[in-house]
């Protein structure tokens, strides 16, 4: 699989983190399958489900199906709750992890994202 971290907002992951890191947190924490483990730092960025389908270039139905498999895998009803649930999981394992979260910027586009 192609690594899409590029085609994530710049705010999303500062120069001195690493995409994998946050990918491979996903992936002990809540089992998300490469896919979904980018399709999770999308819904963490704020994305809907057709800009995640366009941005990982997959149809609207597959970008859909992996969100509901990631709403499964932590366990949360809403997207809003699974990116919640996935920024406390980066959270979890200190400073670096905790830098890749879009709240931890105060950069204009990670309040008020142009769509």
């Amino acid at each position: 699989m192609p690594d899409y971290h590029a085609r994530l907002p710049r705010w999303v992951f500062p120069p001195h983190h690493s995409c994998l890191q946050c990918r491979e947190i996903l992936s002990s924490r809540f089992g998300l399958t490469p896919c979904e483990q980018f399709v999770g730092l999308f819904l963490i960025a704020g994305y809907e489900d057709r800009e995640i389908a366009t941005h990982l270039e997959r149809k609207l139905f597959t970008a859909k199906t992996h969100v509901k498999h990631i709403l499964m895998r932590t366990n949360q009803g809403s997207r809003t709750g699974a990116a919640s649930a996935m920024l406390a999981a980066l959270w979890s394992f200190g400073p670096s992890a905790w830098q890749a979260s879009p709240l931890a910027h105060s950069h204009p586009s990670a309040l008020t994202r142009s769509r």
